[in-house]
């Protein structure tokens, strides 16, 4: 039986909007409101588009409730090619690549140890 691990914005907290950067081509800022700069990219899924995304239409910045947020403003929306959960599961595979995330669940200690997150809770 294969086990599935769920990235929840918990797990994706430990990402910065830097770090989403860097996976994206064609990076140029947008948009600035006060301290946060929402960013306008080339879809990392340009694949889905028929021209392959030449007109940028990957829009991401700083969320409230979340540290990121993005969505494809062109094939974007719950049914298009590059929905939420297409873009987050490319994130999520390209972050495994780089090894910023693992498949550890739950996050031990080692994890905790190693991006700072570790508050002495007994796993010491």
């Amino acid at each position: 039986m294969r086990r599935k691990y769920y990235y929840t914005s918990k797990r994706l907290g430990s990402l910065t909007i830097q770090d989403y950067l860097k996976l994206l081509t064609n990076v140029e800022e947008h948009s600035r409101k006060d301290d946060n700069v929402t960013y306008k990219a080339r879809c990392p899924l340009h694949h889905n588009h028929s021209n392959g995304d030449r007109n940028n239409s990957f829009i991401i910045s700083r969320g409230n409730k979340v540290d990121v947020v993005y969505s494809c403003m062109s094939q974007g929306g719950p049914k298009g090619k590059c929905n939420q959960k297409a873009l987050t599961n490319w994130f999520i595979k390209k972050f495994k690549e780089l090894k910023l995330l693992t498949s550890d669940f739950p996050m031990g200690p080692e994890w905790h140890k190693k991006y700072g997150r570790l508050t002495d809770g007994g796993l010491n």
